[in-house]
């Protein structure tokens, strides 16, 4: 069995956390047939970029890695059905799963999800989500079911025929199997009990970004991060709220990341 990853990414090197980008890739490198990554800003980010491109090394982690195809335009795209709707009829995988530079799944999950497609074959496979916010130690919690919190589902992976499967849509994601045939609309589509964990909120620059480029139910994001700093228990959107999230319970991927992160930080504090 084959997956196509597919992937949008803009100055992800300097607006995610530092290394994720590179982690992202280096975490699905393996068990990837191939990962198409369309890299640029849309329209309404073209003033920071005036060609459209990203700013940072972005461009250089992705052009690092042998397997990855990249997709640029010059002067930027329209908008994120533009970015990807330049794969359609490209991916030549059996699956094409879409994959944000801020989502990761447990190495654990990853056998058992690869074994559901060969098995079960559905036509899509969603999965809640952990989504983190303010730090490496706080998700948000679901008891509201809407957009922050983890249950919407998330569609991630969806059955794919070279030449013929294209994005109907994607926000969010819905895919054509071929004409007439929606995938999401089949009755083999698996909500799968593996989680997807989604590392959107967990730096500053990552609100920043947000909050100039989303309008999710007119969600402040930079006042949510900041009463949240104020106070663990300020409400973030309709109510809901973190919790406390254990170090032992990221990815593998994840955990390095937080400990390259505090020894960099150990090593500052000891040169000043």
């Amino acid at each position: 069995m084959k997956i196509s990853f597919v992937m949008i990414v803009y100055n992800a090197a300097s607006i995610l956390p530092k290394g994720m980008l590179k982690a992202c890739i280096d975490h699905i490198y393996d068990l990837a047939h191939e990962i198409v990554v369309i890299e640029g800003a849309c329209e309404r980010a073209i003033p920071l970029t005036p060609d459209g491109h990203s700013t940072d090394n972005t461009v250089e982690i992705v052009q690092s890695y042998p397997k990855v195809r990249l997709i640029q335009k010059d002067g930027g795209w329209k908008d994120q059905q533009d970015m990807y709707d330049m794969t359609n009829g490209q991916l030549q995988g059996d699956y094409v799963w879409w994959l944000d530079s801020d989502e990761f799944f447990h190495e654990n999950d990853i056998p058992v999800i690869v074994k559901t497609l060969e098995e079960k074959k559905p036509y899509a496979m969603y999965f809640d989500a952990i989504q983190f916010f303010g730090d490496w130690y706080h998700r948000i919690s679901d008891e509201t079911k809407h957009l922050w919190s983890g249950e919407l589902p998330w569609q991630r992976i969806f059955k794919n025929q070279p030449g013929k499967s294209y994005w109907h849509y994607i926000r969010p994601p819905e895919y054509m199997y071929e004409d007439g045939i929606k995938c999401n609309d089949h009755p083999s589509v698996i909500k799968n009990q593996c989680k997807m964990y989604h590392y959107s909120f967990i730096k500053k620059t990552q609100i920043e970004f947000k909050n100039i480029f989303y309008d999710h139910h007119g969600v402040d994001y930079q006042k949510a991060w900041d009463d949240w700093h104020s106070d663990h228990n300020s409400p973030l959107i309709l109510g809901t709220k973190t919790t406390e999230f254990k170090f032992e319970d990221h990815p593998k991927i994840i955990q390095n990341l937080i400990l390259e992160e505090k020894r960099e930080s150990s090593l500052r504090k000891n040169e000043g």
